[in-house]
């Protein structure tokens, strides 16, 4: 495990990361769909990394839906370079 793999967030960072409440990301954690918290003497941290890799594959996930549905987009912008 590399050391970068140990680096720690507390809770108010996470939030600030996700754009979550404390909350909901309880609620995430408790379904299973979030990184699960560590408890550290009365602290409680993240795995940095593993916060992370959850907000990457949310941006994932959300690109391989983009168009998974057919429709195309409401307005298309093309960009024309002179020169």
């Amino acid at each position: 495990m590399a050391t970068n793999d140990l680096e720690l967030q507390r809770m108010k960072s996470v939030c600030a990361d996700t754009g979550f409440s404390r909350p909901y990301v309880y609620k995430l954690e408790r379904a299973n769909n979030f990184p699960k918290r560590i408890k550290i003497g009365r602290g409680t941290f993240y795995l940095k990394h593993e916060v992370q890799a959850y907000i990457k594959a949310r941006v994932a996930e959300r690109d391989t839906k983009s168009f998974s549905n057919g429709k195309q987009p409401l307005l298309q912008l093309t960009l024309e370079v002179k020169q």
